[in-house]
């Protein structure tokens, strides 16, 4: 563990932590600080013990208010899961529901069926010149 020593509106504190967290413990004791020298010019002759307090529900409220709530964080994680899910299965039935639907030809096809129909027109234009030339055609 490592011993950091904070100072919160003017008062000595000896505090604990693991190894390594000693800054960040410094800067939230900074923010309480902050919090607590705030609410002391407000409330004067309030005790550091209800300042303290104050500034701990301040803090709280504000991290609720900024969606730093953990718990109000997974509902809201499980809520958007709901709602994915639901969305997914009805993205599978409506791709079930789309398979009956006629498959539009692909372009390969497309240019097989172009050829076929540019035989059959000259299938029926030759078609079309041999009758003209019969006899028999009513002109």
């Amino acid at each position: 563990m490592a011993d950091v020593f904070i100072k919160i509106n003017n008062q000595d504190y000896h505090l604990s932590c693991k190894k390594g967290e000693e800054d960040r413990l410094r800067e939230l004791a900074e923010e309480v600080n902050e919090k607590v020298e705030m609410l002391a010019k407000q409330m004067l002759g309030t005790s550091n013990e209800r300042l303290l307090l104050m500034a701990a529900i301040i803090l709280a409220d504000e991290k609720s208010e900024a969606g730093g709530d953990p718990f109000s964080e997974s509902k809201r994680l499980k809520a958007e899961l709901i709602e994915l899910k639901t969305a997914f299965k009805e993205m599978k039935k409506t791709t079930k529901e789309k398979k009956d639907l006629p498959v539009l030809p692909s372009l390969k096809e497309i240019k097989n069926l172009d050829e076929e129909l540019k035989g059959a027109v000259e299938q029926i234009n030759n078609l079309a010149r041999k009758l003209e030339t019969h006899d028999d055609f009513p002109r």
